[in-house]
């Protein structure tokens, strides 16, 4: 009859499987996500790929440079994907018109140590005269300011948002990444699983070490000793418990 394995024999089996499992899956992990995260977040056009648009946040500023024409006229919005670049041209090469610059910067950043567990989104407003090359000066950044501010309400940006993008001339955003602290948490379940393992690998070799010392073998050079206390060939004790 075949002895049939014990209780403790089928842990130790299935502690294996749990270690093999575990150890599989964070080496997975390390390359399929550790590695291919941590070299894009390095990589500032390939952010976006990662991390997403942060325009996607409902309400929040666009990255965008458009042009606020001030004449003798009202101040008007002018923007360079509009089509033609005539608008803002023309006025400029007549010496008639101030026109400003207004841009609006910003790229998501992710921070976490596996993967990315939070994003900060970032914006930033600059207001530039084209004809100095300098800053707005405070006359023109009003103006440039509340015709901006006017089109970014009306576009759904939230109002808070526009007050402190305008007022502070930078606002910040921090959203959770849920994919990144989901997976986040199964690497720290395999390694807790991993490290709970390791006492039963331990545990299968002490019994094999126990085997082959009561078969009369040295566990260390695998020499037929019979019941000689010392292994003629290494040296080892070949009584259990003892080396």
């Amino acid at each position: 009859m075949h002895a049939t394995a014990g209780p403790c024999s089928r842990f130790r089996l299935r502690s294996l499987w749990v270690l093999a499992l575990s150890l599989l899956f964070l080496i997975f992990n390390f390359i399929m996500v550790a590695l291919p995260w941590h070299w894009v977040r390095t990589k500032a056009d390939l952010r976006p790929l990662l991390l997403g648009d942060s325009v996607r946040i409902t309400g929040w500023p666009p990255v965008e440079n458009v042009f606020v024409v001030i004449g003798p006229d009202s101040p008007r919005l002018v923007r360079v994907d509009s089509g033609s670049f005539e608008d803002w041209e023309l006025p400029l090469a007549s010496r008639l018109h101030t026109i400003l610059d207004v841009r609006v910067t910003g790229m998501p950043r992710a921070d976490g140590l596996w993967s990315p567990l939070w994003v900060t989104h970032r914006r930033a407003l600059s207001i530039v005269n084209i004809s100095t090359g300098q800053p707005a000066d405070e006359a023109e950044r009003a103006l440039a300011l509340g015709v901006y501010g006017n089109d970014l309400v009306s576009r759904g940006v939230k109002a808070p948002l526009v007050d402190a993008l305008l007022g502070h001339g930078e606002v910040r955003a921090v959203r959770p990444a849920w994919g990144g602290i989901a997976n986040e948490a199964l690497v720290l379940l395999a390694f807790a699983a991993f490290l709970a393992s390791m006492g039963s690998v331990a545990d299968l070799l002490a019994a094999r070490r126990r085997r082959l010392l009561e078969a009369g073998i040295c566990p260390d050079c695998r020499y037929h000793a019979g019941r000689l206390d010392r292994c003629p060939e290494c040296g080892g004790w070949l009584r259990y418990g003892e080396g």
